[in-house]
């Protein structure tokens, strides 16, 4: 089973949820985790090492409620399928991307190198995008689809999926609805 299967089955028939908690100078990534176990992270002891993790929570929240309204706007949706398709993708991809700066986290937890640092700072740059795709999606008035850097194939491409795995779990999602 790959990773976007796991999120499915952990997302489908739940209510919707923040995954994100910050607290001062840490976060804490929950919700449907496919590491096993949620990751805290106190931002303060990697802020000397990597500048980067600074930026972290900022995304991450910003993530968060994306993924958040998505959901509520997915429940709430019941006549334009083609939009809640989209939507449904774009909120598994920003779940998805929990699942992938947990794993750049513990890594850089055990042994902070620089091609983590890097990992990091395109995870960053990847999902500041999507972040940015998911704002089109919910307020199309805002319009900053032409202010992202990377197409949302691309950033598929950099999440290790392609349209027809994303298409099958949207599919899975619905079924559950």
């Amino acid at each position: 089973m790959n990773i976007l299967q796991q999120i499915v089955v952990r997302i489908r028939g739940r209510e919707c949820e923040k995954l994100v908690k910050r607290t001062g100078s840490e976060i804490v990534l929950s919700g449907p985790t496919i590491v096993e176990g949620g990751l805290s992270i106190s931002i303060g002891n990697f802020s000397n090492k990597i500048k980067e993790l600074v930026n972290v929570p900022d995304v991450a929240v910003a993530l968060d409620d994306s993924q958040y309204h998505l959901c509520i706007a997915i429940s709430d949706m019941k006549d334009d399928e083609q939009l809640k398709n989209k939507y449904i993708a774009i909120r598994l991809q920003l779940v998805m991307a929990f699942n992938q700066l947990r794993a750049i986290l513990g890594s850089i937890k055990e042994e902070p190198t620089e091609e983590l640092r890097k990992q990091l700072v395109k995870w960053l740059r990847y999902m500041n995008d999507l972040h940015k795709h998911s704002i089109s999606l919910l307020d199309p008035e805002t319009a900053v689809s032409g202010k992202s850097g990377m197409t949302i194939e691309e950033i598929r491409k950099y999440q290790g999926i392609n349209e027809f795995q994303l298409q099958v779990a949207v599919d899975q999602i619905k079924s559950n609805s």
